[in-house]
């Protein structure tokens, strides 16, 4: 995917911000406003990486090393935009005008049309702002133009001339959620992808609309950002305040906190494009930030804007996923507790104390959040499932059974009795699992939830036949979609009447999806049960190459291939990797008499696979 010249140019210029290099201190005198000096792990900290920076969070040493390049530094380039930034943070529009006409030629235009309006109003020129932000926008990618002349209308307290702006951007969105099973079409996988987008732009229409008094545009639009994010708190906290017929939840935008929400636009449209640039080159899961501008955006922007407390969620999560803890941890440590973001500020932290196997830490976090939040259910469905891996059997399953008693929607209910089947499972209790899994199907029968059934049923000794109808009523919707493929089939090995067709199956969605370690696993495991543990291994080691942490699954799958040839040492050190990918009971149970006595059951005897015809995407065959 192309990307517009505007934006293609500082991504280019970030990702060179992030390339290695020689860590640097920082000036004792920043010319850093006091909002990002705030950011600092400590002023003496010295990072080897850009990234390693914006891994701990620590914006202040990010922009302290621009500053140090001078004003043509590859490094200066890079994050011209965030330094240009933070000149206005500090009160300097003047100096922030200087260092836009000294980015090298090659970025210089685009971070104009980026940032100039900003200056404009940094300086109070409104009209000017006004009149460049109309002038940049059609230089901007996919909705950014359109975003950016009512963000800058807002911004600078024309809340009329933000609402008409706006109404001009909706008529060009589609209001309509992307489903949230997986996509059949790219057209869904796109539509998916921009969701995030629409949800804020939405959000923001709605904001203007509440404060300009018109309830009914406002309810509608807030009903529509529901539709899209349900149950978020904000949304909730401003129609109760709509109705009460009180200004919204966050402060009006003014310059400062309208160019955070600006930077936090961009950060979405980063993370939006150069995920999907990343995915399409190579879908390898990567470890670290999938896109630092990104990250560097985002962050900047609740530099600016505090009390964008969802986007501080947002960042957080995004340091989690990248194994930046502690940065995690320091973002999600300045949201207050009595905002409405505050339980969810104490999930994240318990996300992360789970991160480093500080399972108490973890609880104590949970339990919080359900005392912050009494009556959401979805911090206790949140609350559940930390406190079910933190290997708190009771208060998990009393937190699952609170959500479910305050949810009202089916699909809702839904979603917490498969979650407390999880529960269940890991614990041991089969049985139990299997109840809920049927009762999720029954409350609300979307795919996913039946998905997930399947995976309780096929452990229970019953549950075989049930298991594979369900799963054939979901092929018969979906034919090519690699996670039915996979769960069918998976299903029907774990009989030998169903190993030729479950192995069929499997190898389709492989030729779908080779990149999908679910149905990798599955595959190889088909090749074991056959008695080829050569392919066997092949696959399941690509399967857990492809996976993006450890799964107890395929290590247990993985070990056993590698006991059968022989290399006994290896499938012990494998399975106790299992064990400490901490799966469900049973399997940890079996794991740890492999681990003391190796596999004890007769190997699979060695028998040919049957022959498959050639498979491309868009053929059909009956299953």
């Amino acid at each position: 995917m192309a990307l517009n010249r505007t934006v293609a140019t500082l991504a280019m210029a970030a990702l060179a911000a992030c390339a290695t290099g020689p860590g640097e201190a920082r000036n004792a005198d920043s010319r850093n406003s006091a909002r990002v000096q705030a950011t600092a792990v400590r002023p003496d900290k010295v990072y080897p990486r850009t990234t390693d920076a914006i891994l701990a969070g620590d914006l202040d040493a990010v922009l302290s090393r621009a500053r140090a390049g001078g004003p043509q530094a590859p490094s200066n380039a890079a994050v011209s935009a965030i330094v240009v930034m933070d000149e206005l943070a500090a009160g300097r529009p003047s100096s922030a005008r200087a260092l836009l006409d000294t980015v090298p030629e090659r970025y210089r235009s685009g971070a104009s049309d980026l940032l100039e309006a900003w200056v404009f109003l940094g300086e109070g020129d409104k009209a000017q702002a006004a009149a460049r932000a109309k002038a940049a926008a059609p230089n901007m990618p996919g909705r950014l133009g359109g975003v950016l002349e009512p963000l800058v209308a807002e911004s600078a307290g024309d809340l009329a001339g933000a609402e008409a702006l706006y109404a001009k951007l909706e008529s060009t969105l589609d209001l309509t959620p992307p489903p949230d099973e997986e996509p059949a079409s790219l057209e869904e996988a796109l539509a998916q992808l921009s969701g995030p987008q629409t949800t804020q732009i939405v959000y923001r229409m709605a904001l203007v609309k509440h404060r300009l008094g018109k309830r009914d545009d406002a309810r509608r639009l807030y009903g529509v950002v529901d539709k899209f994010a349900p149950n978020s708190p904000d949304v909730m906290a401003n129609l109760a305040r709509l109705d009460r017929g009180e200004a919204p939840l966050e402060p009006p935008l003014d310059a400062l906190r309208g160019l955070g929400r600006w930077s936090l636009f961009l950060s979405e449209e980063f993370g939006r494009t150069e995920g999907l640039a990343q995915v399409l080159a190579d879908p390898t899961p990567q470890e670290g930030l999938v896109s630092p501008a990104s990250a560097l955006f985002a962050q900047m922007g609740i530099v600016l804007d505090p009390s964008a407390t969802d986007w501080t969620l947002g960042a957080a999560y995004t340091l989690l996923r990248a194994k930046g803890f502690d940065g995690a941890e320091r973002l999600l440590k300045r949201i207050p507790a009595d905002s409405v973001y505050g339980p969810d500020a104490a999930i994240g932290l318990a996300e992360v104390a789970l991160e480093r196997n500080d399972n108490a830490r973890a609880a104590t976090e949970a339990q919080r959040a359900v005392r912050l939040a009494p009556a959401r259910w979805t911090v206790a469905l949140s609350a559940a499932s930390v406190l079910t891996r933190a290997e708190r059997d009771g208060p998990a399953i009393s937190a699952y059974d609170s959500a479910l008693a305050r949810a009202t929607k089916p699909e809702d209910k839904a979603d917490i009795l498969i979650s407390r089947a999880a529960a269940h499972n890991y614990f041991g209790r089969v049985e139990r699992a299997v109840d809920d899994g049927r009762a999720a199907v029954a409350t609300d029968g979307r795919s996913e939830i039946k998905i997930a059934a399947i995976g309780y049923l096929i452990e229970y000794p019953e549950g075989w036949s049930e298991a594979v109808k369900l799963g054939r009523e979901l092929l018969v919707e979906q034919p090519e979609s690699v996670s039915r493929l996979n769960q069918l089939g998976y299903t029907l090995i774990h009989r030998p009447e169903g190993l030729e067709e479950g192995y069929r199956l499997l190898s389709r969605g492989v030729a779908l999806g080779e990149n999908d370690y679910a149905v990798v696993d599955s595959l190889g495991w088909a090749y074991y049960l056959y008695g080829d543990f050569e392919e066997a291994q092949r696959l399941i080691e690509r399967a857990n190459a492809l996976s993006p942490e450890p799964i107890g699954e395929i290590l247990d799958h993985l070990g056993d291939v590698q006991w059968r040839l022989g290399k006994q040492e290896e499938a012990r050190a494998t399975w106790r990797r299992a064990l400490e990918a901490k799966p469900e009971a049973r399997r940890r149970a079996s794991l740890s008499e492999k681990i003391a006595n190796g596999l004890t059951t007769p190997a699979p005897e060695r028998k040919r696979p049957p022959t498959l015809e050639p498979f491309t995407p868009g053929q059909r065959s009956d299953t």
